[in-house]
């Protein structure tokens, strides 16, 4: 009885305290939120990226000088008279542009979409020099700078070349044919490479480079083998190529919703922060000792403070599970069982992280200075848990908030509830050990007479 009486006690004097508890409740919450903006309310793959282009392309390739060795055959199948330039310029280029460069600006990179909807991959800015372009991507204002180097139209006249003299090899007629006088050049993505704008705008526009160096390669090639009586010799597109398959039910989680489940568990760890405060305080305030004056027990001051502070804790994951839910968070599985699963999770948390409250608790006596070391520890190991980034530290696998964590995401992202048990229990033995520890200190430190 003792017991349900000083965590009555304690949890009344924390909602009295409204500035802490204000803090516990909305530090996390301002968290989610922050990240939620950080990383949109829709799949990444809605994203319109604004990014730069310098097109240094100018223009020139062998076909100025010669035309190519195949060029007769093309037409005379086709009825045509071109020229290399000309072929250049109304077949390859569609006759809009005067470089390979602007073709690709123009054509591919301002008219690219996602595939299941409408919208833009890119907002493209010119710029006129690298200077200019970097100083913009200084400012946040770009997310990379496509360089697009002057012998970008011989390379692709190159491309032409190899893809043509295939396929009239591939018809038994023999064609010497040189790669030598045509230009082997790169494209440049500039930016900051550790950045998720750079990450993912460079990754579509490389894709979009690949994707019109391969449709040009089978463009050419299915024309030209349409005037052989058998037609092409390949498939248009290629014989082998990729598709894209997600997880179980991940083809619609965004990135918010992939950290979501380590958000919760730093979110569960702040309460360490306010317990090692609050105690501090009832030290400061020699609430301790007069406690000890009554007939209350160690075990009684143990037990009250537990159930005080899993209560509290339960009352900060039920607002957070509501807000998530607000936000849009995407989670595999059935409501119910999965929301049943984070709540037990989040209890192992909460447990461990009063158990830590404990451990800081028996050795600061002041409440600033508690709040100080409190988060001065919480926040670092939130990471060495992996709550926000995968991190691969071993000694880190045996904390209770690490496997807290993986049975978290286990929950959230796969619907696994098998595997998310079992590190749930390895959670709650960790979580028992460093309770245990976290009683002795401060029964040791705080309670003995």
């Amino acid at each position: 009885m003792k017991v349900i009486v000083l965590a009555v006690k304690g949890i009344k004097e924390s909602f009295r305290d409204i500035k802490n508890i204000a803090f516990l409740l909305a530090f996390p919450l301002m968290f989610l939120v922050l990240f939620r903006v950080a990383f949109g309310f829709g799949p990444e793959a809605t994203n319109t990226y604004d990014i730069l282009v310098l097109d240094q392309d100018d223009g020139e390739g062998p076909w100025d000088q010669a035309d190519p060795q195949w060029l007769p055959l093309y037409n005379g199948a086709m009825g045509t008279d071109h020229t290399g330039p000309e072929f250049f310029h109304s077949v390859i280029l569609e006759g809009k542009t005067d470089t390979a460069g602007q073709y690709f600006v123009d054509q591919v990179l301002s008219k690219a979409t996602y595939e299941d909807n409408e919208t833009k991959m890119f907002n493209i800015k010119m710029v006129s020099s690298r200077k200019e372009g970097e100083d913009i991507i200084s400012k946040g204002d770009a997310a990379l700078l496509v360089v697009i180097p002057a012998n970008y139209s011989s390379a692709i006249q190159g491309v032409v070349d190899q893809a043509i003299v295939d396929e009239v090899r591939a018809h038994s007629i023999s064609m010497n044919a040189s790669s030598d006088q045509y230009a082997h050049t790169e494209v440049e993505l500039t930016g900051e490479l550790g950045s998720f704008d750079f990450s993912f705008a460079s990754s579509l526009v490389n894709g979009q480079l690949m994707r019109y160096l391969a449709m040009l390669e089978g463009t050419v090639r299915y024309a030209v083998g349409s005037t052989f009586p058998g037609g092409p010799s390949t498939l248009e597109g290629g014989s082998v190529g990729v598709v894209f398959v997600s997880i179980g039910e991940t083809d619609e989680f965004t990135l918010f919703d992939w950290q979501a489940p380590g958000m919760i568990i730093f979110a569960l760890m702040m309460t360490a922060i306010y317990v090692t405060a609050t105690l501090a305080t009832e030290v400061k305030n020699k609430t301790l000792q007069r406690l000890r004056l009554t007939k209350m027990t160690s075990f009684d001051m143990m037990g009250g403070t537990t159930l005080r502070w899993m209560f509290i804790g339960t009352f900060q994951l039920i607002i957070m599970l509501v807000v998530i839910w607000a936000l849009g968070v995407n989670f595999a599985g059935a409501f119910g069982p999965t929301f049943g699963a984070i709540f037990l999770i989040s209890l192992v948390a909460v447990l461990a992280s009063i158990s830590l409250g404990l451990i800081i608790s028996a050795f600061v006596d002041d409440p600033e200075q508690a709040g100080n070391i409190g988060t001065a520890i919480v926040v670092p190991m939130s990471f060495l848990t992996g709550a926000f980034f995968p991190m691969d530290v071993q000694a880190a696998q045996l904390l209770p908030w690490t496997q807290a964590s993986l049975a978290m995401k286990q929950v959230m992202l796969y619907a696994d509830y098998e595997a998310a048990a079992t590190l749930t229990m390895y959670a709650l033995v960790a979580a028992l050990v460093v309770f245990v520890f976290g009683v002795f200190l401060f029964q040791r430190k705080r309670l003995r007479a």
